[in-house]
């Protein structure tokens, strides 16, 4: 486990820990307007990497000359738009991202051009497979989030998840280890499976 801080060249560093991604990407920002990284989460997204974001659901992000957030949904993100509420309600103000579940990057920086001229950090608490840290408690986090505020994870179409199951079981009768790696990223979003995961990672 390392963890390192932070304050100069913060998208750049953030850019860099997101192209990194294999498996996941969950993240939790009040604000998020810069395009740069928004790039590169559809860019994850479209490779397989499954990818979840929560955003408030105000001006700042939504809107004309907002960022597209259906573009990552129609890439195979999941957003979750945060009810904003009125001047004296409580807000999230989280800005946290977890990746491939053992990495956790926190601060005060806001995913914002604004942020960019701003005195800001970052930590990054860098973990290993099997060597998740606090990385559980930022991820039960982010669903205590979702379930606060009436969302979830969109339901999985039963019928495809059963094809493409079969299509990994011929893939394992036919030893064709190459292209069983897609098969099996296009499956992350049903995260109950992940003892199947775990099982062929180990092969």
């Amino acid at each position: 486990m390392e963890t390192t801080a932070h304050f100069e060249n913060i998208p750049q560093e953030l850019a860099k820990r997101l192209n990194a991604a294999t498996q996941e990407i969950v993240v939790a920002v009040a604000w998020f307007t810069d395009p740069e990284l928004f790039d590169v989460l559809c860019r994850q997204a479209g490779r397989g990497v499954r990818v979840r974001l929560a955003v408030l659901n105000d001006h700042i992000n939504v809107g004309p000359g907002r960022l597209n957030f259906p573009r990552l949904r129609d890439c195979g993100g999941e957003v979750f738009l945060i009810t904003a509420g009125g001047n004296r309600d409580p807000i999230m103000h989280h800005k946290f991202c977890v990746i491939d579940r053992a990495t956790v990057i926190i601060g005060s920086y806001n995913w914002t051009r604004r942020a960019q001229d701003n005195d800001e950090s970052i930590t990054i608490i860098a973990g290993e497979e099997g060597d998740t840290g606090i990385a559980p408690d930022y991820l039960n986090a982010f669903d205590a989030l979702l379930s606060k505020h009436g969302q979830s994870t969109p339901a999985i179409d039963q019928a495809q998840l059963r094809r493409r199951l079969e299509i990994i079981r011929n893939l394992l009768l036919l030893e064709e280890w190459d292209t069983l790696g897609p098969q099996l990223d296009k499956l992350r979003p049903a995260t109950r499976l992940q003892p199947l995961f775990t099982a062929l990672d180990d092969r």
